[in-house]
């Protein structure tokens, strides 16, 4: 997926609600295993770095899971849509 077609997703995600605009409570960085981005919905493959993301804490928890590339467009743009 080329940067821009990245971007559009990203902020439709972020527009309709499916992608938080908040940081995260926690970040975990590892190589990828095969399980989907949350963004892109493409596998991280295991020479693929991915970031688990954790928002909120116990009945109000959630994950999601991408891929850096996907990662960094999420926080560049849920940082532009806030202002």
């Amino acid at each position: 997926m080329d940067d821009v077609a990245l971007r559009e997703l990203v902020r439709e995600l972020l527009g309709d609600g499916r992608l938080p605009k908040s940081a995260s409570s926690s970040l975990i960085a590892k190589y990828g295993d095969g399980t989907v981005c949350d963004v892109c919905e493409r596998p991280v493959v295991g020479s693929t770095v991915m970031y688990l993301l954790n928002f909120g804490s116990g009945d109000e928890a959630q994950q999601f899971l991408m891929h850096f590339k996907c990662f960094m467009v999420w926080d560049v743009e849920r940082n532009a849509s806030r202002k």
